[in-house]
């Protein structure tokens, strides 16, 4: 992310009716995941791509959690406004030793990454075995757009691709999400990239989808929309489609 994107991407994170939602499904599964044993009742988990912090606050429900984020200046932002002790770092070479954690989690962050393959491969190594990884990523391809562009994503992912990156793992579930928003928000993407193919690109402006969609009249409409997927996620089934992805898996 851009710094300047830091101060408002806070506010995202704890206001905006994605985020709020994608929170509730992402906590579903870790509630589910406990039940299941697959998650003891006080995990050592570790956070990856941290940000500004919300998700390291509500994980903290399920044990006790490590935040790393790479970022100076985000991490700088976010001791500041939640006094977490975030580790500055990379996925890359995460410092910890081998079977460190219970759960290694990495909300929407491998698709900023060049080298996903080693990024997979490190979030495997600090788990011990029998532990739990769980991954977040944009989803298909075709859907890129200035939203990616600005965050600086590498790929969006298929669920064939995302399977294959951790394909060491036994795969718990692979599944998209976001799914009963997924006509509209393709119908957005497209439409966008058609403009800007016919717009000069002097009078193009890079906005993140946290931008372009606020609606305060429909807001908990969307909130709510996304949300009801829990009604199956929570179950532990999920549609092949989706604007997201996820994938929960243990380490053989």
């Amino acid at each position: 992310m851009d710094p300047a994107y830091y101060s408002e991407y806070y506010r995202n994170e704890r206001e905006h009716w994605w985020f709020r939602a994608r929170e509730s499904i992402l906590r579903g599964q870790l509630q589910r995941a406990r039940r299941l044993g697959r998650i003891p009742s006080r995990a050592k988990i570790l956070n990856i791509g941290a940000a500004t912090g919300r998700s390291s606050e509500w994980l903290a429900e399920f044990g006790d959690v490590t935040s790393l984020e790479y970022d100076a200046d985000c991490c700088r932002l976010t001791r500041e406004r939640t006094g977490l002790d975030i580790v500055e770092g990379s996925i890359l070479e995460l410092p910890w030793p081998d079977a460190s954690f219970d759960l290694a989690c990495a909300f929407d962050v491998i698709e900023h990454v060049e080298d996903h393959v080693l990024a997979a491969r490190e979030m495997r190594r600090v788990v011990r075995p029998e532990g739990m990884l769980f991954v977040t990523v944009p989803a298909c391809s075709y859907l890129w757009g200035e939203h990616d562009a600005i965050n600086h994503h590498f790929r969006r992912y298929s669920l064939r691709e995302l399977r294959r990156l951790f394909q060491d793992c036994e795969i718990v579930n692979c599944c998209g999400f976001n799914s009963l928003l997924f006509a509209p928000i393709a119908a957005h993407r497209l439409t966008r990239r058609l403009i800007d193919a016919v717009r000069p690109r002097r009078e193009r402006t890079l906005q993140s989808d946290f931008n372009r969609s606020r609606f305060p009249f429909l807001d908990p409409m969307l909130e709510g929309l996304f949300r009801a997927e829990r009604g199956w996620l929570d179950h532990g089934y999920g549609p092949p489609w989706g604007v997201s992805a996820m994938l929960i898996a243990t380490r053989r």
